[in-house]
């Protein structure tokens, strides 16, 4: 520990503080803010490397599909030997788009108890929550975060989730989904929403299942624990079945996904047109200079369209070819 370290403060305490003090930041200090903020960055080493290594992990994951969140990250690099206030300014500006991009989610990371996360059509979307934890959401899928002083609790709303939970002995880590619980110990695993019940799948750690009870139907509360390479179906108002083993072709999800960063239209299609048979043509040359920061499941070309489509107010239609085609809106009218 430095000499300036203060003794007596845990490091959860310290993580809470810097992100309060982030939240504090987003709309942007005024002139005593920024004083304090200065006094708590340099008062201790430990701020300044937990601050710094929060603002990192949201940098890493990209939490807003927008271009200017591809140049934050530039901007934030190096941020280290800058001082406070230009991290303050940083700090403000990356939260701002995040925030002010998010259009059609309700994120607010840091100034509500309860955070409302989704992916869109053709998305796969990867999250960094507060404490470290990282989340990847399928396409089309949604969770709800809601962190307390004794837990971390996310709820699975729709869709597929993979959680890499970060370590916390003092706050155990809580995935609600349906009418069960997954309680993690530090550990990897999937946990997917179907129509009739939900699918948990462990890669890596341990979890315990939770079930509860159906007085209805006759059923009592259950608690199972998985072990790596198991999966577990669960119906809806049903007892958990047996565990089963993982298919190795239903692991690999979130790597069929590809990053872009303040690319052309016309670059990301050409991208998706190299994976398969299906092709997407743009027929309207306007939007072939679009620009496109985010991730997208390339593999999926019907359901990229169907996004690009929505995002760029584009007319989506099938050619002679079975191509699907984006064109201008207008054209389809004549």
């Amino acid at each position: 520990m430095s000499a300036n370290a203060r003794p007596g403060r845990s490091d959860e305490a310290v993580r809470e503080e810097a992100v309060a003090w982030l939240a504090k930041l987003r709309s942007g200090p005024n002139a005593s803010e920024e004083a304090a903020f200065e006094d708590w960055y340099a008062d201790d080493p430990r701020h300044a490397g937990v601050y710094d290594a929060l603002l990192d992990n949201w940098d890493k994951m990209g939490t807003a599909a927008l271009t200017p969140v591809g140049r934050m990250r530039a901007r934030l690099t190096g941020r280290r030997g800058r001082g406070p206030r230009y991290i303050i300014a940083a700090a403000a500006a990356f939260l701002a788009v995040i925030l002010a991009g998010a259009g059609c989610y309700r994120l607010g990371l840091l100034g509500a108890p309860t955070t409302e996360i989704a992916s869109r059509v053709g998305e796969i979307r990867p999250v960094a929550l507060p404490d470290g934890t990282q989340v990847t959401l399928d396409t089309m899928s949604a969770i709800r975060v809601a962190y307390s002083g004794s837990e971390r609790r996310v709820a699975l709303v729709k869709g597929r989730a993979r959680f890499d939970v970060a370590h916390d002995m003092t706050r155990p880590f809580i995935v609600a989904a349906g009418a069960s619980l997954v309680i993690a110990h530090g550990t990897l695993f999937d946990v997917a929403l179907h129509h009739g019940g939900l699918t948990i799948s462990l890669l890596r750690g341990s979890v315990e299942v939770r079930t509860s009870g159906d007085q209805a139907n006759g059923l009592r509360e259950s608690r199972r624990m998985l072990a790596p390479g198991q999966s577990m179906f669960i119906h809806d108002h049903a007892a958990p079945g047996p565990s089963s083993s993982i298919n190795p072709d239903d692991t690999g999800w979130p790597m069929e996904m590809h990053s872009f960063n303040d690319e052309s239209l016309e670059d990301v299609i050409a991208a998706v047109n190299r994976t398969g048979a299906t092709r997407i043509v743009l027929a309207d040359p306007s939007a072939a200079g679009a620009r496109y920061t985010g991730t997208l499941a390339i593999h999926d070309p019907a359901a990229v369209a169907q996004m690009l489509a929505a995002s760029y107010d584009l007319a989506l239609s099938r050619d002679g070819r079975g191509d699907i085609v984006l064109g201008a809106k207008e054209d389809v009218q004549k």
